[in-house]
Formats: C-alpha cells, structure tokens, sequence
C-alpha cells in the first residue's frame, strides 16, 4: 500500500492542478511531480495514443505544415483506439499491484480521459488520521468531485493521539469529511487510539455531521468510542440499512442509545454485533442477530447468561477472547445456551489457559456444538512451537467435532497459520503472511459465508 506521504503529495499536487468538477478553473496539464515517476515532457500524453483526441489532431497538423520535418522524423507508429469501457477493467488489474494507490495515481495524470476511471478506484476506499493535512486534502477532492466513488471510510486517531496530543498538534479541527457527497458509502469506522479519550470530553462535531449521510446509506458502522445519546442520533437515520454494528456499551446506566434499542425500529436488521458485556439483552430483544463478538471483555456474567438463555439459540457464530480461559461452570453454560454455533473463537494456546481449562474437559465441552464447522485458535508467538500445534491437532480431532473442516490460528505476529484436513482426517497447518488476510478478515470472511449459506 501506499505511504501517508505518498497519496498526500498526490491529492496536494491535484489540488494545484485542478481536475474535473473540481471548482478551481485552473487547467490540470497533467504534469507528474511524484517521486519516481517521469512528467509528461518525458513521455507521451496518454490522448496521443488515441486517434480523433485533440492531442493526436494537433500533431497530425503540425506534421501536414512541416513536409521537410516530417520527412526526417521518425514514422509515427500506428495507434489503437481502446473502447473506454475497457479502461476500467484495466485498471480494476492496476488495483491489484502491490502499490495500488502509487499506481492508480499516476495513471489518474496521465488524461483527462483516464482520470475519472482511476479516481473511481482510488477514492473508494480510503483510510485517514483524523484531522490531518493528509485528511483535509483528500476531503477537499471529495467533496470537488470524487465523493460518490467512496464505499468505506475509516477514520483512525479519532480524538487524539494516544499521549493525548491531538488538541496540541493539531488544533482546532480543520479537516471534515464531506458526508452529504458520500452518496455511495456502506462501511464508516471511526477509531481511536486511547480509551482515556472518550468522544464525550473531546470533539464533538464529527458526531453532528453524521447527520449529513444520505438516509439508509450505511450497511456497517464501527467504532470503538464509548457513545452516548447524543452522538447515536445519527444512528436513526441509518436505521433500516445497517446489518454490522461494532459499538461498545458503556455502564449499564450511563450507555448510550437506551432508548434507541428499546424501539423495535431502530436497527432491526442487525445481523453481526461486536460490543463488550453491558446490556446484550436490550440489544438482542426483537433483532434476528446472528453473530456475536466481544470486545473489552465480558463485563458482568450474571448479565451476559441472562442474555444468552434467552437468545443464544439464534447465534451462529461466537467470539470470545481464550474460551478456555473462563470457568468452566459459566463456559459449560454460554456454550449450552447456543447449540447452533457454526464458528467459534478463540481457544488461548497458552500454558495458563489449558491450565484452566483441562484438554479433556474443554473437548467435552466442545462435544456438545454439533454443527460446528471452523474454529479460531490464539497464539502469543510465531513460529508456532510443536506443543501448540499437538494442541490443536488434539481438539481438532474430537470425535464429537465431525462437521469441522476449516481452522486458523492468529496472534500478535505477522502471521496467519490456516488448518484444513487432509482426506486422512489429519490436519495440515499453513503459515502465512497476514499482511495479505488479517485474522479479523478472516473472521468477517467465514462470518459471511456462514450467514449467506443455509442453516444447519
């Protein structure tokens, strides 16, 4: 991917070229200044490899005017007009390169006919620090212009920075996106680096302009900020079309969105919910919600029991952080509660948690999920030791678990070992480069498939 310095010297540098619908009126010669890449006096505009451009018009005069030139110039070799509707999928390859955005950028300057299709990918997803020169540029063009290519944003640092120095370094807030022109937008994460920093004492204004998204645009929203009401209220006019939603409740009496979720209209099409413990009954009272994450830990048992005997029938999919590490009385009973489960995660590889949770009674347990297709294992560190992997092995072939057919391991490294069986039942480990697929992608990925495919 392309470095923060990068795409910025790209969006400031088109921002001083001007480009289409981009308001300035100042012509955009299409002269290249990224590092590494010839400008145009270098190389030929991409309008002269198309014949009937007004580049390839222009020279064919000059070269009529100029008999004795043309005699001792080069002969032009013979050009082919490509139908534009190929240059997407051309570019769609481009998208691929190792350097996408590097590489869509330069052929965005290359014409003006190719800037459009080269823009339509780059801007459609991007990743900023919140409140950054970065950030501003590339509000600036959206709202120019390539607001509508936008299908997720994710805005990081929101608030500050970890050592609290936003306010400091980047004061006051200058950079907002243009959410009325994201007329075309289904994924919005908003996150920050510092639970000490909840939306509540800081910047407010972010939350305000939500309200300016186009009615039912949003299908996922994450966030990692304890909200309260008046930062949800956006929330309701994405209410029919949202089916992801990450949001941590805060205390039972001082969470967010009480109100919200006692309406059966509000969200009532929630499929995947990723939150810490509060109150998932309130949650999951009238909402079909398939899938269930946890984030921050549990918060109070009782409370989560409570809600898993009255929905945990639904559930499909489970996400705990070291399933073995909990006692096994409260496992036995959230495991029995959701008989239905197809993926669970994540069984703790380390000493202390099979400490906790013996091998034997953890494959009991473990037993009683009968559609049980794949699971998610946690490691501290690679490369993965021969006692871990005996481990797994060792789970994954209980008995009981005859519908298992996929497996992956994660952890704080860079890598991803993916499990699958052989046709002897044994069970052969892949490590990867997670830079390709990060565990939570993999995650999402099953989560998808196990929703979209049939109940068991």
């Amino acid at each position: 991917m392309a470095t923060s310095e990068e795409k910025s010297a790209f969006v400031q540098n088109d921002l001083h070229l001007g480009g289409p619908g981009s308001g300035s009126g100042a012509p955009n010669d299409l002269t290249d200044t990224h590092p590494g890449v010839k400008t145009t006096k270098d190389r030929p505009e991409a309008s002269e490899l198309i014949p009937g451009s007004s580049s390839s018009d222009a020279l064919n005069k000059m070269e009529s005017s100029s008999p004795a030139q043309s005699q001792t110039s080069t002969p032009r070799i013979k050009t082919v007009t490509i139908p534009p509707e190929l240059f997407r999928l051309v570019l769609e390859h481009v998208a691929q390169f190792r350097e996408p955005d590097v590489d869509l950028a330069r052929v965005a300057r290359t014409s003006r006919s190719l800037q459009s299709e080269a823009e339509r990918l780059l801007y459609r997803n991007i990743d900023v620090e919140d409140n950054s020169e970065r950030a501003r540029c590339i509000y600036l063009i959206l709202e120019s212009r390539a607001g509508p290519y936008v299908r997720s944003l994710t805005i990081r640092q929101f608030g500050g920075s970890i050592d609290g120095s936003w306010h400091h370094s980047r004061s006051p807030r200058t950079a907002f996106p243009p959410f009325h022109r994201l007329t075309k937008i289904h994924t919005l994460s908003i996150q920050t680096l510092s639970e000490t920093l909840p939306v509540y004492s800081n910047d407010r204004t972010m939350f305000k302009r939500l309200q300016d998204l186009p009615e039912d645009r949003l299908t996922k929203f994450e966030t990692d900020l304890g909200l309260r009401t008046v930062q949800m209220n956006f929330l309701v006019r994405q209410s029919k079309s949202i089916t992801h939603l990450k949001l941590p409740l805060m205390h039972p009496q001082d969470w967010g969105g009480q109100e919200f979720f006692q309406d059966p209209l509000f969200l009532p099409n929630i499929r995947v919910l990723e939150t810490n413990g509060g109150t998932i009954e309130k949650i999951f009272q009238g909402r079909d919600i398939k899938v269930l994450r946890f984030i921050r830990g549990l918060g109070s048992l009782p409370v989560i029991l409570k809600g898993f005997r009255l929905y945990g029938e639904n559930l499909t999919a489970l996400h705990l952080w070291s399933i073995n590490g909990m006692a096994l009385q409260p496992l036995r009973a959230m495991l029995g509660a959701t008989p239905n489960l197809r993926l669970l995660g994540s069984i703790d590889c380390t000493p202390k948690y099979r400490a906790s949770t013996p091998d034997s009674e953890l494959l009991d347990i473990l037993g009683t999920l009968r559609y049980l297709e794949a699971i998610e294992f946690f490691t501290p560190r690679w490369p993965l030791q021969q006692p871990w992997r005996d481990f797994v092995s060792l789970i994954l072939s209980g008995k009981q678990l005859s519908r298992l057919r996929f497996a992956y391991i994660v952890g704080w490294g860079p890598q991803i070992c993916t499990i699958r069986p052989t046709n002897a039942r044994e069970w052969a480990f892949t490590e990867e480069d997670s830079s390709q697929v990060t565990p939570h992608e993999q995650w999402d990925s099953l989560v998808a498939e196990i929703i979209g495919s049939a109940s068991p």
